[in-house]
């Protein structure tokens, strides 16, 4: 996708006259992969919908690591509590 012809035309007038450049947020244009087109760190391009949908998911993982850390600490501290039983009932 190439940028905006309107947006690109806007910041060499702006950089010509020395003025800061106006923002304007046009879809992503990403260069060798999705989500590194520099704009976006800036906010001057709008993520793309391959981005945005790459971004929920990363959420959704990060989201669901954190459950199953905190099932596999539930799942560890049941199997201690049930060694540590048996061992009471043996010494009884």
């Amino acid at each position: 996708m190439e940028r905006c012809a309107a947006a690109l035309v806007l910041e060499l007038v702006d950089a010509a006259a020395g003025h800061e450049s106006r923002v304007l947020a046009v879809r992503c244009d990403c260069l060798n992969e999705c989500g590194d087109d520099p704009w976006l760190r800036d906010g001057r391009a709008e993520p793309c919908d391959r981005l945005k949908e790459r971004r929920a998911q990363k959420v959704q993982r990060d989201e669901d690591l954190v459950v199953l850390r905190g099932l596999a600490d539930w799942i560890h501290d049941q199997d201690v509590k049930a060694t540590l039983n048996r061992i009471l009932e043996e010494l009884r």
